[in-house]
């Protein structure tokens, strides 16, 4: 079997779920030991199993696609990648498919030349160059806002990432202004909304939604008012960073949301703060692994990523910042 570090860890996406299907298809019958091995929580395997009756093939289909949308605690048991899809098919199966790890993990290892299974055929990275922080701040500058979920998914810590918000507050007062706006304007908010909102493939944060579902604070089936604004606030703060994706699920008019944004937003002094860490990331982030946190369901922007790829390997451009004891200089 391959060597755990030589198995494939790049960050699997929604588009690969043929892929990973057809990896773990003879799994039908050990759906929930693999479920909960790959990070779902019991109430999750239990959900899905009352959505399907118990049918095996469509509960593993809902398992595998819950994975690759990072409906789970991804900070716990990491991203989606080949890597932990063979530590669960080990462990979930209580190591009755040993064979079938060995061969994923044979079949998924790591690429020296940073090409994977993921990568676009038509597309060819070509190794050694890197693109530069000052490019990679223009190319991201218009998705700022999104720096906290792009960090997740570009392997920084979460707690490194609590540091950086944590420097300002305005994400906080963003989401209060947007909430009281949302609450103004709406004669029938409700709790529902905001679980339905955070169940969103562009939020994407399934546990706060349950959490909110059982919320004795946050009543359900009556109109929320701005007396439930202090309570709201607290309870989605976090998921603070997120509060323009959040107002766009609300239904908030983008002029709206563009209002509420002041001048020097904090969002863009935290992306750079964001790609500094990312820079002492190890291994180094590709231009790859840019293209697949991009892509991720937390963050949203497939377009955004299909174009830097295309840019940067056409560029001969494989990783993002200057790989550490890395001699040859590359402009940039």
């Amino acid at each position: 079997m391959a060597a755990w570090n030589e198995v494939d860890d790049k960050c699997l996406v929604a588009d690969d779920f043929q892929d990973v299907r057809k990896e773990v298809g003879t799994l039908t019958g050990l759906w929930d030991g693999v479920a909960v091995c790959l990070g779902l929580t019991r109430d999750s395997v239990r959900e899905i199993e009352l959505k399907y009756r118990g049918d095996p093939l469509r509960c593993l289909d809902e398992v595998i696609e819950g994975w690759l949308n990072q409906n789970y605690n991804y900070g716990k048991f990491g991203l989606p990648s080949w890597r932990g899809l063979v530590s669960a098919v080990a462990d979930g199966s209580g190591g009755k498919n040993s064979a079938l790890a060995k061969k994923i993990a044979e079949k998924h290892k790591k690429s020296p030349s940073g090409l994977t299974n993921n990568t676009p055929s038509a597309v060819i990275i070509k190794s050694g160059g890197f693109v530069g922080k000052k490019a990679v701040l223009n190319d991201l500058a218009r998705v700022a806002h999104k720096w906290h979920p792009l960090g997740l998914q570009l392997g920084v810590e979460g707690h490194d990432l609590d540091k950086i918000r944590g420097d300002g507050n305005e994400a906080q007062n963003c989401l209060s202004k947007m909430l009281s706006n949302w609450l103004s304007n709406n004669d029938d908010a409700k709790r529902e909304d905001l679980v339905d909102m955070l169940r969103s493939n562009a939020i994407c944060e399934q546990q706060l939604a349950r959490r909110l579902m059982n919320s004795k604070d946050i009543p359900g089936g009556s109109r929320l008012t701005s007396a439930h604004l202090p309570k709201l606030v607290t309870f989605l703060d976090p998921v603070a960073s997120k509060w323009e994706d959040i107002g766009i699920q609300l239904d908030i008019e983008t002029g709206t949301l563009e209002s509420l944004k002041p001048a020097g937003s904090d969002a863009d002094k935290a992306l750079p703060k964001m790609l500094t860490k990312v820079e002492n990331v190890y291994p180094p982030r590709t231009v790859r692994d840019l293209y697949s946190a991009l892509s991720s369901a937390p963050v949203g922007e497939k377009v955004l990523a299909e174009t830097l790829l295309k840019k940067y390997t056409d560029q001969g451009k494989e990783y993002l910042f200057k790989p550490e004891n890395d001699d040859e200089q590359n402009k940039h």
